[in-house]
């Protein structure tokens, strides 16, 4: 994990994915982290600081991050709702 951004790293995640995404005519990057209990995972969003062209969206004890330079926060959202949707099922 020492590649991981901070404040990740110091969390200390178990797993860290980063997958790239194309639709349509943008491209979104998405780093997931993998922590042993739920609690840090929503430590991970408490601390990570929201940016323009980013999301972040937490699922159990997975944390994830979504950016793009070239879609808006509205396309981003609904991209991370998706992502959520295939990854885990649509069920919260």
């Amino acid at each position: 994990m020492t590649d991981a951004p901070e404040p990740m790293r110091s969390l200390q995640p178990k797993a860290w994915v980063r997958a790239r995404y194309f639709r349509e005519r943008m491209s979104v990057e998405v780093s997931a982290f993998g922590f042993e209990a739920a609690a840090g995972a929503l430590e991970s969003a408490q601390k990570w600081r929201s940016y323009d062209r980013a999301v972040g969206s937490l699922r159990g004890q997975v944390f994830i991050v979504c950016s793009s330079i070239d879609a808006d926060r509205s396309s981003l959202q609904s991209f991370a709702r998706s992502l959520e949707a295939a990854w885990f099922g649509s069920a919260r």
